[in-house]
């Protein structure tokens, strides 16, 4: 600031954009004011890129510099735009921008530049590259013969060209050798390694080389597949095959311990590591144990030859022959020497006295040495796989008597025995009695001791008194058997016996033998016989009788009489006292029906009176009196109250009592009503009786009785019964009944087809936005119905989201609020029909409601820039410039729903500049202007331009130091202006 005379001068000097504004100045109460507009000149660089080089895998640095700071740049290579990541990091510091190219490769050289507008600063970058080298090199490896073996390496660089070397000889990739790729690792698979494959393996990539050993171990040689036993037919061939573990290895071939030569017989031959032998025309004597053997290794499996089955060339023929000679049976086979087995049926013959078995090369026979009538029958010789078979016959000798049967004479009780002898040694014979057949049992045994033949009979009865004959078939022998009777006494008589009627009562006598003539009881002279009242038993001499529930009329004399002996006995029945074996029972019964009264005697015979209270009652209409056997029954018709008491049955000193209460008889006084529903709805029937607490009533649906449960709902409420059924449908049309006693109420159940709820206006496909609300509406055909509207299968309650409607026939969804997550299929749905329809939620765009705005600051304050977004939650990114800002101790981001603040903490110049809040889609940008303080008054510069105020006035001039003082302050204080023109 300057003063010369009436003049006053304010100079502005390195002029910025903040400088512009209005500029005032000030004496005493006079003031005069001017405006002050600055330009912005553009930005330029003031400091270049230069061209550079870099090491191979370091990190290199482009740097520039603007004329201005917080202006945004753009980084290229060549064409391409680049972008801030790992690769490339773009930073900036105040006008000051720079390029970090992280761990350069070769690919990273070329031309790079910065572009700020129309300003554009280049240069090149040269990469030295690193030399190859391997980072891991070959290990020498064992394996075992047959394995596979991977060699790997690693170079410093991927992608680069080797050679893989065994020895001096290069290596190329086949079935063998498979050579592997990925990135900078190298890989040499050597297949199924065999023992020539061991030896030095290198990788060869420039000058550089890498070396590493094999070893391969052999495997020992084994059977890889054994020999296997087999079974053949006599004259065929058979080969024998077996597998080495290794080709062209020596075998040797064996059966037993004998080795075996190539050649006629036997043919040994070897295709790689597989070796056969074939055995030509086979015979059962090849059969045997074969071996393969090399070395210490051996196979070893067993060849079974089934010989060819010999036939017959001459079958055997049949024979007859007389009783005593020998005969022969002959026989010629296909083969000589043949096996053979034979058989009379199915019993197998072997050489004895009775047979001689004769075998001279294909001739076989059979000699039977003194053949009788058993030695007839087939006989078979067998092969094993063919027979031959034929009848031998016998002409027996007639047998005859040498001696007779002889009469015999035994008492009761003894054994007697027949004998006879026979012209022929075990002969068979027929015993008889009369024209019965006998055999052997527990009273006759039959015995035979070569030609003597004999019948034992055991405990001898009078009835096995007879004629008994021996016959061989050709010759009958007899003779008579007479049975003498033993005398038989009475050793215990007979008791006599008084028992009551009802009872059982035994009698017994002890007889002298056991063997007795037929024995008989009599009752009253009356025979008896063995039945359910009458038990007869015979255990060894004792005899006894018993009578099963007598009765007086069983009253008498009881005789036992055997042979000529008798004994007798007298029984007395006394009669039982009459009881009650079954008393009377109360009853109770309904007025106008019946009552029956029942009680059971001890006896059928006795006589009842019955009574009420006091007086007898007799059979007649009122009354019916009846006995079944013991029973007594008393039926009591009509009944009214008035027959309600005590009711007594008398048998002699004995009363059985009951007491008989009538009810009164239940009546219907409400009928049923008809009920017409319609399909799925509830029935109710009500009937009114005239008593409360009735039970066994019933109700019935046509001509089923119903049973409550959770369809059919029977109650009951004092005199009134219910029935509901439940959801019922047109099948249940029909009469309802409901029965009590002899009362009944029917009515009529008619159930109507209830008609389809159809959809008439179908709800249309609607698309809405983000945050608004849509409205799906249909029309059904019954004003009555519902309508249940569905999505992802589950129904739609009403709420804050959603809002039901109806009027009438109409129905409306409304979906509140709507959200991406609402779009879908949504289904209306009547119960009978249903139809879907297709919801869009489309996203609204998201926009600043409010923007950033341009902001002036002081140097030192904190300051916030905030704007408002249409939707909360969106992630946005705060630049100045073209430099992205991350939270810290200068800049902190804050977001409250649609609110985003940016606050910059403790001002300086360099704050100054563009910053932007970049929402995706949008952004919005302002400008901040950082004032700096000079002398008493704000003031703003542009870099690089000037500016001065000229003020005229009749005050006396500054002085130098007021200049100078001013210039301080510029820097410093904060005050007015016009405080310094004092």
């Amino acid at each position: 600031m300057m003063q010369k005379g009436t003049s006053c001068l304010l100079q502005i000097k390195s002029l910025t954009v903040e400088d512009s504004g209005e500029y005032s100045c000030v004496v005493g109460d006079q003031t005069t004011s001017a405006t002050l507009k600055v330009t912005a000149s553009p930005p330029n660089f003031v400091q270049k890129l230069k061209s550079e080089k870099a090491e191979e895998g370091a990190a290199f640095t482009f740097t520039c510099e603007l004329s201005k700071a917080g202006v945004p740049v753009e980084w290229r290579k060549g064409a391409e735009v680049l972008k801030s990541g790992e690769k490339h990091q773009m930073r900036q510091k105040a006008a000051v921008y720079e390029l970090v190219i992280n761990n350069v490769v070769p690919e990273d050289g070329g031309e790079y530049s910065c572009v700020c507008g129309t300003q554009k600063t280049t240069a090149n970058l040269n990469i030295k590259e690193k030399p190859v080298t391997f980072k891991q090199i070959l290990k020498s490896q064992e394996a075992e013969e047959g394995a596979s073996v991977t060699l790997s390496c690693e170079l410093s660089k991927p992608g680069l060209p080797v050679e893989w070397k065994k020895g001096a000889q290069v290596l190329k990739s086949g079935e063998k050798y498979q050579m592997k790729q990925n990135a900078s690792v190298n890989q040499l698979i050597i297949n199924k390694v065999v023992p020539e494959d061991s030896g030095e393996y290198s990788c060869v990539c420039g000058e550089q080389k890498t070396t590493a050993s094999i070893n391969v171990k052999a495997q020992p040689v084994t059977f890889t597949q054994k020999l296997k036993s087999q079974e053949a037919e006599e004259g065929a061939s058979v080969t024998l095959s077996c597998e080495l573990s290794k080709p062209g290895l020596p075998v040797e071939w064996k059966k037993g311990a004998q080795v075996l030569k190539s050649g006629g017989k036997h043919q040994m031959k070897q295709k790689a590591s597989v070796y056969e032998l074939a055995i030509n025309e086979v015979m059962p004597e090849d059969s045997g144990e074969y071996s393969c053997v090399c070395g210490e290794q051996k196979t070893t499996a067993s060849i079974k030859i089934n010989a060819s089955p010999a036939v017959f060339s001459k079958e055997l023929e049949n024979q007859t022959v007389e009783e005593g000679d020998s005969v022969s049976f002959q026989c010629e086979l296909s083969k000589p020497d043949v096996p053979l087995e034979w058989r009379k049926g199915q019993l197998g013959l072997c050489p004895c006295a009775k047979y001689e078995i004769k075998q001279t090369g294909r001739l076989a026979g059979l000699v039977i040495h003194d053949v009788d009538a058993e030695d007839s029958g087939s006989y078979t010789c067998d092969t094993g796989d063919h027979q031959s078979t034929a009848k031998l016959a016998v002409k027996a000798k007639p047998v005859l008597f040498k001696t007779q049967l002889q009469n015999l004479e035994r008492e009761a009780g003894q054994s007697a025995s027949f004998r006879c002898e026979t012209t022929k040694p075990g002969a068979m014979v027929v015993w008889r009695c009369a024209d019965r057949v006998l055999a052997t049992s527990s009273k006759h045994q039959l015995k035979q001791d070569g030609a003597v033949v004999e019948l034992v009979i055991y405990e001898l009865q009078r009835s096995d008194a007879g004629e008994y004959s021996c016959d061989t078939g050709c010759q009958r022998t007899s003779a008579v058997l007479t049975v003498k009777e033993v005398e038989v006494s009475i050793l215990k008589f007979l008791e006599s016996c008084v028992v009551y009627e009802g009872e059982d009562v035994s009698f017994q006598c002890l007889l002298s033998h056991e063997d007795t003539p037929p024995v008989t009881w009599k009752l009253q002279d009356v025979p008896l016989q063995m039945n359910e009242m009458n038990l007869i038993k015979a255990e060894g001499r004792l005899h006894s009788l018993t009578l099963r529930g007598v009765t007086p009329a069983d009253s008498g004399t009881v005789t036992f009489t055997v042979g000529n002996h008798n004994s007798t006995a007298s029984l007395t029945v006394k009669a039982a006292p009459v009881t009650f074996r079954r008393e009377l029972e109360n009853q109770v019964s309904s007025e106008g029906g019946e009552a029956s009264l029942s009680c059971e005697t001890s006896s059928s015979e006795c006589k009842v009176t019955w009574r009420r209270n006091s007086t007898v009652i007799t059979h007649g209409e009122k009354y019916t009196i009846q006995q079944r056997d013991t029973t007594h029954i008393l039926i009591i018709h009509k009944l009214v109250k008035e027959d309600s008491g005590e009711y007594i049955c008398e048998a002699g000193d004995k009363k059985s009592t009951a007491n008989l209460t009538v009810k009164e008889k239940v009546r219907i006084v409400r009928d049923l009503c008809d009920v017409t529903v319609s399909t799925g709805q509830d029935a109710c029937f009500e009937v009114e009786l005239s008593h409360v607490g009735v039970a066994n009533w019933e109700w019935w649906l046509g001509d089923n009785l119903l049973q409550n449960n959770d369809l059919n709902q029977m109650s009951s409420q004092g005199r009134v019964h219910r029935l509901v059924l439940k959801m019922v449908t047109t099948d249940e049309s029909g009469d309802v009944a409901f029965v009590v006693g002899e009362e009944k109420s029917v009515a009529c159940l008619l159930v109507e087809e209830k008609p389809k709820v159809l959809i008439l206006e179908k709800p249309q496909n609607t698309v809405a936005l983000e945050g608004e609300s849509a409205t799906l509406a249909c029309s059904i055909s019954d004003p009555t119905g519902s309508v249940t509207w569905i999505r992802n299968d589950a129904a739609i309650r009403a709420g804050l989201k959603y809002e039901l409607k109806r009027n009438g026939a109409f129905h409306q969804l409304h979906i509140h609020n709507l959200s991406p997550d609402d779009s879908g299929t949504y289904t209306c749905d009547t119960g009978d029909a249903r139809c879907d329809v297709t919801l869009t939620v489309e996203g609204a765009p998201t926009f600043f409601k409010k923007e950033l705005k341009n902001q002036d600051a002081i140097e030192g304050d904190d300051i916030t820039l905030h704007c408002e977004l249409s939707k909360p939650g969106v992630h946005v990114e705060w630049r100045k410039g073209g430099v992205v800002l991350q939270s810290g101790k200068k800049y902190e981001m804050k977001q409250e729903k649609f609110v985003q603040e940016l606050w910059i903490r403790n001002l300086e110049p360099e704050d100054s500049g563009y910053y932007t809040c970049d929402a995706g889609n949008q952004l919005t940008t302002a400008s901040l202007a950082v004032q700096v303080l000079t002398g008493r008054q704000e003031v703003t510069s542009t870099l690089g331009g000037g500016t001065s105020f000229y003020y005229k006035s009749g005050a006396s001039p500054f002085s130098p130091q007021s200049n100078t003082s001013s210039r301080s302050q510029k820097h410093g204080l904060r005050g007015s202006c016009s405080s310094g023109l004092a």
